[in-house]
C-alpha cells in the first residue's frame, strides 16, 4: 500500500477561482491508495471572526477534498478553529458525510485524540504545540471543549498506550517557528524522546511554510517540516482578515510577507514557500520515498520539480539535515543568528511595503 503525505494545505484565496484546472500534477500523488494531508484553515458558513491572524475558507472549499481524493485530514494545527465552534462542526460534519477521516481536532479531547488506521498495523496520530510565543491562540481541546489534540510528551505516551501492542504510529505534528530554515533546538530533542517511545514509527511536521530537514535517530525519522504543498495566493483586509471581495479592484498592493494591513492587499508567496516535499510511503518496507514539488507563482497548481532543480535542492536539504545532528553549543548559536536573520530581512520588506506601497510609515506605530 502507497501512502501520500502533503505539506500544508489551504482551500481557500485563488483556488475558489479556479474552474475545472488540473491542480495537482504529482503521478505518485494521484496514484496513491491513501492520501494525507494537513488541513491548514477554518472552514465554515458563518460569519465570525476572530482577535487573531485567521486563514479561512468558505465549507463549499472542502470539496476540493473530495475532487482530489483526500482520505484523511490532520486538523491539529493554530487556525483549524479560526471559524469558531459553528465553523468546526460544520467541517467535521461534512468530513463524516463524505467519509473522510480526520485526528488531531474534535469536539472533544477525546475525539482529538482519535487514531486513525493507515492499513498493515500503521496508525496516524496528530498533534499540535500551544503556549509558545510563535505558536500562540491555539485552541486546546477537553474534556467538553472542541479543539486539537495537545503536544506534550504525556500525551502522546497515553495516545499510544491505547493502541494495540503492535502498533506502528506516524506522528503528525504542528509545530516550530513559521518561515525559518532550522527548528528550534528544543524540538530536535523532543523529537529524539519520542522516537525512542517503541510505537513510534517515524514523526511527520508541519507549521514552517518552509522545508526543513530530516532528523534519523534509533532507525527511526522525523521530518520536521514538509512546507507549503498547496496554500495559494489570497486577499487581505486591515489588520490581518483573509476577505473574498465579490469583485477586485483594478488596483490593489501586493506584499510577500504576511503582516497586518491597512487596506485591501494580495498576499502572494515567496518561492522559498512555494516549494514542499511529498512524501511517498510504502506500508510493506516501511519506507519514505521524497519528492520536491512546487506551487506555481500565480496559480494555485502543485506540480514535480524538474530534475536539475531537485538536484540543488537535495543539497540544500541534505546541509539542513547535517545541521540537526550538530551538538546543541553549535547548533543553537546557528539557529538563533540565521533566526534573527530572516526575521531582519522580513521586517525590512514590511517595512519597505509600508513606506513605499501603503505610505504609512508613521501609523505602523501604531500596530
Amino acid at each position: 500500500m502507497k501512502i501520500a503525505f502533503t505539506g500544508d494545505l489551504f482551500l481557500g484565496g485563488d483556488l475558489l477561482d479556479c474552474k475545472d484546472c488540473a491542480t495537482i500534477k504529482i503521478q505518485e500523488f494521484n496514484e496513491a491508495d491513501i492520501r494525507v494531508c494537513n488541513l491548514e484553515q477554518g472552514s465554515g458558513n458563518n460569519h465570525e471572526i476572530l482577535d487573531k491572524s485567521t486563514v479561512t475558507a468558505p465549507l463549499k472549499s472542502l470539496l476540493f477534498l473530495r475532487k482530489n481524493k483526500f482520505n484523511i485530514v490532520s486538523l491539529a494545527n493554530n487556525h483549524i478553529h479560526d471559524k469558531g465552534i459553528v465553523g468546526f462542526e460544520q467541517k467535521i460534519k461534512f468530513f463524516q458525510d463524505n467519509a473522510i477521516k480526520f485526528t488531531g481536532g474534535g469536539k472533544n479531547i477525546h475525539e482529538a485524540a482519535k487514531a486513525v488506521k493507515l492499513g498493515d498495523e500503521y496508525f496516524l496520530l496528530s498533534f499540535c504545540t500551544f503556549g509558545k510565543s510563535y505558536l500562540r491562540k491555539v485552541q486546546v481541546a477537553s474534556s467538553s471543549e472542541y479543539g486539537v489534540n495537545p503536544l506534550t510528551f504525556e500525551q502522546v505516551k497515553e495516545s499510544l498506550d491505547k493502541l494495540p501492542k503492535q502498533a506502528k504510529v506516524i506522528l503528525m505534528v504542528h509545530w516550530g517557528r513559521e518561515n525559518v530554515w532550522l527548528p528550534p533546538v528544543s524540538d530536535i530533542s523532543f523529537a529524539k524522546q519520542i522516537l525512542e517511545l517503541e510505537k513510534i514509527h517515524s514523526i511527520i511536521g508541519s507549521h514552517s511554510h518552509r522545508v526543513q530537514g530530516v532528523l534519523k535517530h534509533q532507525d527511526k525519522q522525523a521530518w520536521f517540516s514538509l512546507g507549503n504543498f498547496l496554500f495559494p495566493n489570497f486577499f487581505m483586509q486591515p489588520r490581518t482578515q483573509i476577505i473574498y471581495p465579490e469583485t477586485p479592484p483594478k488596483k490593489y498592493h501586493k506584499t510577500k510577507e504576511y503582516h497586518p494591513v491597512f487596506s485591501l492587499t494580495y498576499k502572494m508567496w515567496k518561492w522559498s514557500n512555494r516549494i514542499s516535499l511529498l512524501l511517498t510511503f510504502d506500508t510493506e518496507s516501511g519506507n519514505f520515498e521524497k519528492i520536491f514539488v512546487k506551487q506555481h507563482k500565480y496559480k494555485p497548481q502543485v506540480e514535480k520539480l524538474n530534475k536539475t532543480t531537485s538536484f540543488f535542492l537535495t543539497i540544500w536539504f541534505n546541509m539542513l539535515s547535517f545541521f540537526l545532528y550538530l551538538p546543541r553549543f553549535l547548533y543553537s548559536p546557528l539557529e538563533f543568528l540565521w533566526q534573527k536573520w530572516l526575521a531582519c530581512v522580513r521586517y525590512f520588506n514590511i517595512l519597505v511595503f509600508y513606506i513605499f506601497k501603503e505610505k504609512k510609515f508613521f501609523s505602523i506605530l501604531k500596530l
